[in-house]
């Protein structure tokens, strides 16, 4: 006949399996670390990710700013020559007009609305480069390397002219020629400076990079 275990056998299993959860203790603990770690380390990341997409967010639109408070003001200088009858209007088409305001300041008011501020402005003829910082940065992490970062970005924007000009005979009454542009033909009334294209009809503006 079999004989049953008895307490002395019981008690070395139990002595046992306390040794065994003794061992694995520390495994758990590490396993545990480990996996914190890793979560603090894609916390750190995910936050640099956000503050890199709105660096890049704000350097685009403050190329664009730029270049498009540009635009507005070569339109008012078209109405000007229109109605005023003096002034190169085929250097406005081109985009050359000496005395326009900074597009710099635009670009900084861009920037700005997009939680960033100008670390450089330039522009090169009709294109527009600027360079921003987020004001916000990452934040506290426990990743080294990687706490109080900012983001950084650039970009330019190009004005490309969308128009040309088709003056009239000198001596000949009525309109000072026609606008020629990409969404349809615009004659130049003095009398009616309300018929003139817009700054868009009269200028494209993009990112070039």
């Amino acid at each position: 006949m079999r004989r049953r275990p008895g307490p002395r056998w019981y008690a070395a299993v139990l002595r046992r399996a306390g040794d065994d959860r003794g061992q694995a203790l520390p495994v758990y603990v590490t396993a545990i670390g480990a996996l914190l770690v890793l979560a603090f380390a894609y916390v750190a990341v995910g936050r640099a990710a956000v503050v890199a997409g709105g660096a890049r967010t704000a350097a685009d639109a403050a190329a664009l700013g730029a270049a498009s408070a540009t635009r507005d003001q070569l339109r008012d200088a078209v109405a000007r020559i229109v109605t005023g009858g003096h002034g190169d209007l085929g250097a406005v088409l081109d985009g050359r007009w000496p005395g326009l305001p900074d597009p710099c300041e635009a670009a900084g008011a861009f920037a700005g609305r997009n939680g960033a501020h100008l670390t450089a402005c330039q522009v090169d003829g009709a294109r527009y480069t600027v360079s921003v910082e987020t004001d916000a940065d990452v934040g506290h992490t426990l990743v080294p390397g990687t706490e109080g970062h900012r983001g950084h970005a650039g970009a330019t924007a190009e004005l490309t002219p969308r128009c040309g000009l088709s003056a009239t005979s000198p001596g000949t009454p009525g309109t000072p020629g026609t606008l020629h542009c990409d969404g349809g033909d615009f004659p130049l009334d003095p009398a009616h400076p309300g018929t003139l294209p817009s700054a868009a009809d009269l200028f494209a503006v993009r990112l070039i990079r």
